[in-house]
């Protein structure tokens, strides 16, 4: 059964070595259907441009003020649901000059919102961390949808 991409939840949303994986459940009537999709087909230039938009994210929130987003590759994200509350977990690599490895960096897990009435949203994702968390999901979707680098894959209309 083909998912109703429009309503997919995405678990894990991941670009590395020219390869995506897309972890995601579906609703159906019976409960969630589980899926990890793994393609190497290129994404569209909206996907890796949502992915390093969330660079500067990962300075901020690893409270790292002195570096440069020019430093820090995004990996991916997690996401979690608890109570219809979106969590998120960002993966990232920043170069290090004196070893031949990047250090992985995880941020902390950050809900959109607080888990608790009248709770404290300082440890909460910004708007802007959320509005780039959410180009990402969206680019996602695409991708699920068949938007890759190539064009459309699953277009039906005819070249001109």
């Amino acid at each position: 059964m083909k998912p109703n991409f429009n309503h997919v939840i995405f678990k894990k949303i991941r670009y590395k070595d020219n390869q995506v994986i897309l972890t995601y459940e579906d609703e159906t009537p019976h409960g969630n259907d589980k899926y990890t999709m793994e393609s190497f087909d290129e994404p569209a230039p909206e996907f890796k441009k949502a992915l390093s938009g969330l660079a500067p994210h990962v300075i901020d929130i690893c409270e790292l003020s002195n570096e440069s987003p020019d430093n820090i590759s995004v990996l991916g994200v997690s996401l979690s649901d608890t109570d219809g509350i979106t969590g998120v977990t960002i993966t990232a690599l920043k170069n290090l000059v004196r070893s031949n490895a990047p250090l992985v960096l995880n941020t902390p897990h950050k809900p959109y919102e607080s888990y608790t009435k009248d709770g404290d949203d300082s440890n909460c994702l910004t708007d802007d961390q959320i509005d780039a968390v959410e180009t990402l999901v969206e680019a996602a979707r695409d991708y699920l949808r068949g938007k890759r680098a190539q064009g459309d894959l699953f277009s039906t209309e005819e070249a001109a």
